[in-house]
């Protein structure tokens, strides 16, 4: 996937609004480094939408500690942002959209 649709409005999404009240910029800057890890491997042989990045490893990417970028991420799910099924995190929400178009 190339390219995603990203609502011009998000920000006043009010779970991202509680994303960035808790973890400010830095949350909402990783919800969106996740969902544009989890679209660029999207393809017709790869509709999983699962994120293969870890919290290390992104917290390397933003230079961060992982036990932070790990509790962000937990927070997503709580928020259900993302889903979290057997320690694999992917985005639903985002198969759903991509195969109404």
């Amino acid at each position: 996937m190339k390219w995603f649709k990203h609502d011009s409005d998000a920000s006043n999404d009010a779970k991202l609004k509680k994303l960035r009240l808790k973890y400010g910029a830095t949350g909402y800057g990783i919800y969106w480094y996740c969902l544009e890890l989890i679209a660029r491997n999207v393809e017709k042989h790869n509709l999983t939408f699962e994120l293969e990045h870890d919290s290390e490893l992104i917290a390397d990417d933003f230079k961060l500690s992982s036990d932070l970028v790990q509790h962000i991420m937990n927070f997503m799910v709580e928020l259900e942002l993302f889903e979290n099924v057997d320690g694999i995190i992917s985005c639903l929400k985002r198969s759903e959209e991509h195969t109404s178009e």
